[in-house]
């Protein structure tokens, strides 16, 4: 960390460096801080790259350092958690009873259309026979 703020104190110096060298040619106006930044930006590229490159991987190294450390879990996370668990463990089993429902309930709607026939049948026979004259009379 300490390499970056280096960093950005230098390329701060430069660019106030060259505003000043600027200034008594073109005054304190925005056109001169314009030109300080610019060229306060070259120069700071050229001349501080090692600075550059020391900082990025600083950062790097401390990214790499995050990422590998494991984070801690509060209370309330730790919590939340088994909540969650027991929620999704309920709404499994539940929905292993609807599919077992399920399965049996096929067999027993194919059991009501067999028995509904019957009945049309019978009532199919009934209404023929009391359609046909008896061949008695």
């Amino acid at each position: 960390m300490r390499s970056f703020w280096i960093y950005t104190l230098a390329r701060l110096g430069i660019i106030v460096a060259v505003g000043l060298i600027l200034q008594p040619f073109l005054g304190f106006t925005l056109v001169m801080a314009v030109a300080a930044i610019l060229i306060g930006a070259l120069i700071s590229y050229l001349l501080l790259g090692g600075m550059r490159a020391k900082v990025a991987g600083d950062i790097e190294t401390r990214l790499a350092n995050r990422a590998n450390k494991r984070k801690r879990k509060g209370a309330d996370e730790s919590f939340e958690d088994t909540l969650v668990d027991e929620n999704s463990a309920e709404q499994s089993t539940a929905e292993e009873s609807a599919e077992a429902k399920d399965a049996v309930e096929p067999s027993a709607v194919e059991a009501k259309p067999a028995a509904e026939t019957k009945d049309a049948a019978d009532s199919a026979d009934s209404s023929e026979t009391a359609d046909k004259p008896d061949a008695k009379s």
